[in-house]
């Protein structure tokens, strides 16, 4: 069903994954644990311009990790262009992670939250393209009962070849 050099292109990704699987230890070695949201993307906060405050919503999938898992899902590709046509630029995502670590108390993880967000950046952006395959199956053999043409559209975008490689190239090329 999916174009062979997609599928065995996505294959490396998956054997790349496998292998860098032990960078998990980062984070059991040196963990951070506090309540994260899993979701964390621009259509889920409120802002309150009057009162200036900012509120994330949506905690479904709430869990204990690591800060740097919310901060990964919000700047990659598969999550910033989701319902939009903003890809977050390495200045943004500098201006981003600064942001939040001038909020960090804590000295040891204002110094290591960038390594670990970029540790966990391919794994995210590899959550949105497998549940982006997901979605694009269920779409081609009509089990998906709702059908919207723009998310398809984007689904679809995400499994390109060109796309593909801009996500996982600069990680293990």
């Amino acid at each position: 069903m999916a174009d062979p050099d997609i599928r065995e292109y996505l294959k490396e990704v998956l054997a790349w994954a496998k292998t860098a699987r032990h960078r998990e230890a980062y984070y059991l070695s040196d963990p951070w644990p506090c309540i994260i949201n899993t979701e964390v993307n621009s259509g889920n906060f409120i802002a309150n311009r009057e009162r200036g405050t900012l509120h994330l919503v949506d905690w479904e999938k709430p869990l204990w990790g690591d800060p740097s898992q919310d901060l990964s899902h919000f700047s990659v590709p598969t999550t910033t262009l989701w319902k939009t046509d903003y890809r977050m630029s390495t200045e943004d995502r500098r201006v981003f992670l600064d942001t939040y670590r001038q909020s960090i108390p804590d000295a040891h993880l204002r110094d290591t939250i960038e390594d670990r967000v970029r540790l966990r950046d391919p794994f995210n952006c590899l959550r949105g393209i497998s549940w982006s395959a997901m979605a694009w199956v269920t779409y081609q053999t009509g089990d998906h009962q709702l059908r919207n043409q723009e998310t398809f559209n984007k689904i679809h975008s995400y499994l390109e070849m060109e796309f593909l490689r801009g996500l996982f190239d600069p990680f293990f090329r």
